[in-house]
Formats: C-alpha cells, sequence, structure tokens
C-alpha cells in the first residue's frame, strides 16, 4: 500500500469577483422568484373577486326566495 501525500497548500479562496458574480446571479433569482410569488397573489386575489361576483347575486338571490315563499305563506 503506498500513501498519498498530503496536500499542504491552503484551498484557493474565490476571489472577491467571483463571489460578486455568484451574490449577483444570485439575487437575480431572488427578485424573479419575488416576482413570480406577486404575480400569482395578484391573479389569486383577482380570481377570488370574480368569483365572489358571481355568488353574491345568487346568495342574495336565494336569501331573497327564501324571505317572500315565508311572507306569502
Amino acid at each position: 500500500m503506498s500513501q498519498q501525500p498530503v496536500n499542504s497548500e491552503t484551498p484557493k479562496q474565490p476571489s472577491n469577483n467571483e463571489l460578486a458574480a455568484d451574490r449577483t446571479e444570485l439575487a437575480k433569482y431572488r427578485s424573479r422568484a419575488a416576482a413570480d410569488r406577486t404575480l400569482m397573489a395578484w391573479i389569486r386575489t383577482s380570481l377570488s373577486l370574480i368569483g365572489f361576483g358571481f355568488g353574491i347575486p345568487t346568495i342574495v338571490r336565494t336569501i331573497e326566495n327564501t324571505h317572500l315563499s315565508h311572507l306569502i305563506s
């Protein structure tokens, strides 16, 4: 069995430019993810309001019909 020589060198640290480039890419990804979440929240809210807009007249009609039927009988 032969022994491998131990690497006594310290690992090379990335330069400031490399670190800045990584941070910039991560910042772009975070910004894009935040924009996507905001867009989905707006869409979800819009669909909810549309659903309530179609549902409220049906509920009001049902309440009116129930109320009138009690007055007639």
